[in-house]
């Protein structure tokens, strides 16, 4: 439902909470893909040198 007074706007301390372990959750996410697309990546290049 879309807010119609300031009052809707309250956030709690939970839903911060929740959305720091979220946040938290994704930068692990995706910095472990892009550690594993750079290994991948040298992987690929010392494999065109030999």
């Amino acid at each position: 439902m879309h807010p119609k007074v300031v009052e809707d706007f309250a956030i709690t301390d939970q839903e911060i909470s929740d959305c720091k372990e979220v946040v938290g959750w994704f930068n692990a996410m995706f910095h472990e893909f892009v550690t594993q697309l750079t290994k991948n990546a040298e992987a690929f290049d010392l494999n065109e040198e030999s």
